[in-house]
């Protein structure tokens, strides 16, 4: 398998989520159409990204449980090939 078809970047996890409408929807999507946040590669930069916005902890916690979808996609992808998220 090339890794064209392996790599998935937490951007395009982002632009390829599907909407689902929860207590988080307003938050993830003013995160969503951050470039900054979209650029993210690691959980330490999360982290930083996180702080520096001084996200507020709601925010914060769907923010993690989005990076961990996309680490879940991520593994995913590496198994079975690209795949709608």
């Amino acid at each position: 398998m090339s890794d064209e078809f392996v790599s998935l970047s937490f951007r395009d996890y982002l632009s390829q989520r599907g909407k689902r409408y929860t207590p988080g929807s307003e938050i993830l999507t003013a995160l969503k159409r951050d470039d900054e946040f979209a650029a993210i590669t690691s959980q330490r930069e999360l982290d930083d990204y996180l702080a520096r916005r001084k996200v507020e902890p709601n925010g914060q916690i769907y923010a993690y449980v989005v990076w961990k979808g996309y680490l879940v996609a991520k593994k995913r992808r590496r198994r079975t090939g690209p795949q709608r998220v």
